[in-house]
């Protein structure tokens, strides 16, 4: 699994999870953690830090649009 260090004290992304628990990992950038947690009959998780500087906000729906094509992609 990819892991993305937080920018000096700002941003950054946690996901914490018991062992018994099974996850498979769908994507990881600085901006979002996407898992499905296979428990349960399975379901996704999707975090996600938007940027913080207005100017940059397309970088944060540019991974809503990624993460939706990954969705669509892979149920």
């Amino acid at each position: 699994m990819a892991l993305f260090e937080s920018d000096g004290r700002s941003g950054g992304l946690l996901l914490l999870w018991k062992d018994e628990v099974r996850i498979r990992v769908q994507g990881v950038s600085k901006n979002y953690i996407d898992v499905v947690v296979e428990d349960d009959g399975g379901w996704r998780f999707t975090s996600l830090y938007g940027e913080p500087d207005w100017n940059h906000k397309t970088r944060t729906w540019e991974a809503i649009r990624a993460l939706k094509g990954n969705m669509s992609a892979h149920g």
